[in-house]
C-alpha cells in the first residue's frame, strides 16, 4: 500500500470483509444484518461492490484486529459525503449482487465439468 494514505489523519473509511461476513456473529465483527450479509466474503468480491458503486478502492493487506490470525485483507475508501454506515448499507447491497452472480458463475461452471466427465465415459 502506498504511504501517501495516512489512515490516522481520517481521510479514509476502513471496511474488512468480516462486516459483511454471514457466518459471524455482530460480536464477532459482522456490521449489516444477516438477511444483507453473504457467506465468507472476499476482498476482491468487496473490491469488485465498491467499483460497481463508482467507488475507488485501495486494498491493502491487513487482518481484522478481533480476527488477527486471518488475514482476509481491508478496503481503503476515500470519504465521501454520505457516513460510513449508509456507504456500508450500499456495499452490502452491490455485494448481495456481486456475490450472487458469483455463484451462478460457479455452478455453471460446475455443470460444464461435471458434463465434459461425463462425456469422456
Amino acid at each position: 500500500m502506498s504511504d501517501e494514505i495516512n489512515l490516522r489523519k481520517g481521510d479514509y473509511y476502513v471496511f474488512y470483509p468480516e462486516y459483511f461476513d454471514k457466518n459471524l456473529s455482530r460480536a464477532q465483527g459482522r456490521r449489516i444484518p444477516k438477511k444483507f450479509a453473504v457467506e465468507t466474503p472476499t476482498i476482491e468480491m468487496l473490491t469488485l461492490a465498491a467499483k460497481r458503486i463508482g467507488l475507488d478502492p485501495k486494498v491493502d493487506s491487513a487482518a481484522y484486529p478481533r480476527l488477527w490470525w486471518e488475514m482476509r485483507g481491508r478496503l481503503i475508501i476515500k470519504k465521501q459525503e454520505l457516513p460510513k454506515t449508509q456507504l456500508l448499507k450500499n456495499l452490502a447491497k452491490s455485494l448481495r449482487t456481486v456475490y450472487e452472480y458469483m455463484m451462478k458463475k460457479k455452478q455453471e461452471k460446475a455443470k460444464e465439468e461435471k458434463a465434459r466427465k461425463k462425456k469422456k465415459r
